[in-house]
């Protein structure tokens, strides 16, 4: 299990899953609050993982850590400390104490009148 000392996020993070809507099963901006957990505050991606994204065809910004029990999807978006982040791949662990999770950070702009 991976120490709680380093699950060290203020607050841990919420996470929202994408649930369809309609008779159609579309898949709008619909996200509902999941969970809350703790998780390690995100830090920029090693070399490694930005080549390992890149392979995946997917785009990362953050990476960071859960407990393996956690119920994290790719394609959730989560809130840690406030930032907004969309889940892009959840990567195998290399022990069974942690889910080490690639993130993107949605920038959200302004619109000019």
């Amino acid at each position: 299990m991976i120490g709680l000392h380093l699950l060290n996020a203020s607050g841990g993070a919420v996470l929202f899953r994408n649930q369809p809507t309609g008779s159609t099963g579309r898949y709008p901006d619909n996200f509902v609050p999941l969970a809350a957990f703790p998780i390690r505050r995100p830090f920029a991606p090693s070399a490694y993982e930005l080549m390992l994204a890149q392979r995946l065809e997917t785009k990362v910004t953050h990476v960071t850590y859960c407990r393996p029990t956690e119920d994290v999807q790719r394609g959730d978006r989560m809130i840690i400390e406030s930032v907004e982040y969309d889940v892009t791949e959840i990567l195998p662990p290399s022990k069974a104490h942690h889910l080490k999770i690639l993130m993107e950070r949605r920038e959200h702009g302004t619109t000019i009148p």
